[in-house]
């Protein structure tokens, strides 16, 4: 593959993925700080899944949904999970 079809195609796949970033921003979830006996659990599922440089900057609990805002050097991430095992990354603001 050369560069210009390579271009091309990342063009083209960046179309695909706009009305995804359209709908996270648009749903707006309410989020709260987390409370002090939940983040070293809650920390330490993200650290497990994503890496030692995440921290959890806004938590909350849907009936047995956790969903999470964690940050990574100035970058914030909104994350899903069940089981506090396995995430799915909702939404990404890259800096």
């Amino acid at each position: 593959m050369d560069r210009r079809s390579f271009v091309r195609a990342a063009g083209i796949s960046s179309l695909f993925l706009a009305p995804g970033f359209v709908c996270a921003a648009a749903s707006r979830i309410e989020f709260s700080k987390p409370e002090p006996h939940q983040p070293d659990e809650l920390e330490t599922a993200v650290m497990a899944e994503f890496g030692a440089g995440f921290r959890v900057l806004e938590y909350r609990l849907d009936s047995q949904t956790h969903h999470a805002r964690i940050g990574h050097l100035g970058n914030e991430y909104l994350v899903a999970s069940d089981n506090l095992r396995a995430w799915t990354l909702l939404a990404s603001s890259i800096r």
